[in-house]
């Protein structure tokens, strides 16, 4: 076994035990008694807030089924950052296939949960005494905004600060011009600004016990990333790769990350829910994640004009 396998090995191996100490931590935080307490009251049952979960329900869905119906595959050349001896790997998605990135899980339990808030926002409205299926909904809306709020975040971070640069350094020029293109912006920037502006208009609750839930959720896309490596040869992030030298480094930070979106959230959330100065906060810190154009694509355009 050479000792560049070994480190391979190592780095497998360091990843699964990050990965199990966390599941088991997050289980016992989870499961630990404790007293069940809403910190702020969401505005779900407004009227202007039920409309604006509708709209965003409809072109959420647009956006979706037009991504499954593309004809052009989503074509994937991946290569292990830092490893050129390892040869590159090929791969085309289609329709469904699309489905495992990380961007679309996020987008779809997104579309899911505008959808249910409609729901659960029409009933509160119509409804003086909730059903048990009206709380267990409720329930659901305020489990799936706690996954859904920080991940909005964490996908335009990554695609801003991870994703961009790294494909700018390759110079692939070709590739960052697709990703700027309006439904990948729509799946990024689009699903940010979406859910900032639930969070100014509704302030949904969170249970600040709850941020494990976040953390369980990246592990649960890092397992299906492997089976997807297992099958196809590729990840659609290189950081998860453990043929990638920092990739037990990377896990780390990601869940750190993850915790830390939640805990964040949470506390500018519940300034919001009463300040008109933090629901300014939270939009600015949403439009801060975002990239709408880019110079090396700009310079590229003047170029072709000039010859």
């Amino acid at each position: 076994m050479s000792e560049l396998s070994k480190k391979d090995t190592n780095n497998a191996i360091a990843i699964l035990a990050i990965s199990l100490v966390t599941v088991v931590a997050a289980t016992v935080w989870l499961t630990r008694p404790r007293e069940e307490a809403k910190d702020f009251q969401d505005d779900l049952s407004e009227r202007y807030v039920i409309v604006y979960n509708l709209a965003i329900s409809g072109l959420a869905s647009g956006v979706l089924i037009s991504t499954y119906l593309e004809q052009a595959p989503l074509g994937v050349q991946y290569r292990v950052s830092g490893r050129p001896e390892i040869p590159e790997v090929q791969y085309e998605f289609n329709h469904g296939g699309r489905w495992t990135t990380f961007t679309l899980w996020c987008n779809t339990l997104g579309l899911v949960y505008f959808w249910l808030a409609s729901l659960v926002g029409g009933l509160n409205m119509v409804s003086s005494t909730p059903s048990a299926f009206h709380l267990a909904l409720n329930s659901v809306v305020h489990v799936l905004w706690e996954i859904v709020y920080p991940m909005a975040f964490l996908v335009n971070l990554v695609v801003t600060f991870v994703l961009i640069p790294g494909i700018k350094h390759a110079g692939m020029l070709d590739k960052l011009k697709i990703i700027l293109t309006w439904r990948p912006q729509a799946l990024h920037n689009g699903f940010v600004l979406a859910v900032a502006v639930e969070a100014a208009l509704a302030a949904p609750c969170m249970n600040l016990h709850h941020f494990c839930v976040v953390v369980l959720f990246g592990l649960t896309y890092v397992v299906f990333a492997y089976g997807l490596y297992l099958r196809t040869g590729i990840f659609h992030y290189f950081f998860l790769d453990h043929r990638f030298d920092g990739a037990p480094i990377a896990l780390i930070s990601l869940l750190v990350l993850l915790g830390t979106l939640y805990l964040v959230g949470y506390m500018v959330l519940q300034r919001a829910s009463e300040s008109l100065f933090w629901k300014g906060v939270l939009l600015l810190c949403a439009l801060g994640t975002c990239t709408f154009s880019d110079p090396a694509l700009s310079k590229q355009r003047a170029e072709a004009r000039d010859d």
